[in-house]
């Protein structure tokens, strides 16, 4: 068979005898990175952060996913502090044109799009759409429909909030829909009056729906986040909630 490398960062130098290692160097493909120090990068091996790359470096946001969602961020096995490593399970049932939707509310940010609904209207089932921005969001999210939102990845790379108001109490729903996951996002409600609604809400089947690192805020009673009625038949992925915060009421 034939085996293809690419997208890797190598710390390494070509070699220039005739022993059979050296004629097994594999040259760097065109989108591969070689250097001979890589910088930013944990190489002490006696150190539980061996090869994590370092927070603010390349490594940690240079990687094949930053135009592939298919794909990590971060650069290498290992992921920076405060990222979650990879799931190759989920790459593996992406298609292999699942859409890269972005958001900013400001066209210099570089997003495609100027809130999450707009790229939600033309997403198709396992597109990511990613919020470059830090800016306040305030929408309400609905992912209810399996035939276009499954697999619907919702990611902040820089903690954009969600803000439920008067006019949409309940910031995000997800109801019946599988393997959506909601990463990095920061949740308020921006009215002090009471309300019955929590700002997350997740029902019914949801497999394999993972919610992390969020962070839940609210003013006012009730809860940030409700399960009502989750179920996870035994073959299907569980649901997951990690990572996250939630404070105030």
């Amino acid at each position: 068979g034939l085996w293809r490398w690419a997208n890797n960062w190598r710390e390494a130098q070509p070699p220039t005898g005739d022993s059979a290692e050296d004629k097994g160097w594999i040259p760097p493909a065109a989108a591969d990175v070689l250097q001979e120090k890589i910088s930013g990068l944990a190489q002490d091996a006696s150190s539980p952060g061996f090869v994590k790359p370092a927070k603010d470096s390349p490594l940690a946001t240079e990687g094949a996913g930053k135009t592939d969602p298919r794909l990590p961020s971060y650069v290498g096995a290992v992921p920076p502090e405060g990222v979650s490593p990879w799931d190759w399970d989920r790459a593996w049932r992406m298609p292999k044109d699942a859409q890269l939707l972005t958001v900013s509310k400001d066209p210099k940010d570089g997003g495609q799009y100027r809130t999450i609904n707009e790229a939600l209207k033309t997403a198709k089932p396992w597109a990511t759409v990613r919020v470059l921005d830090a800016a306040t969001y305030p929408e309400s999210i609905l992912l209810n429909d399996p035939a276009k939102h499954e697999g619907i990845m919702l990611e902040a790379v820089k903690q954009a909030t969600i803000a439920a108001t008067d006019q949409n109490p309940r910031a995000l729903a997800i109801h019946g829909t599988p393997r959506v996951r909601i990463n990095g996002f920061r949740f308020r409600r921006d009215s002090q009056a009471p309300s019955a609604v929590p700002l997350i809400t997740v029902s019914s089947a949801c497999p394999g729906v993972v919610l992390e690192r969020l962070h839940l805020q609210t003013a006012t009673p009730p809860s940030g986040l409700v399960l009502n009625r989750v179920t996870v038949p035994a073959v299907e992925e569980p649901m997951i909630v990690r990572y996250c915060r939630i404070e105030g009421g």
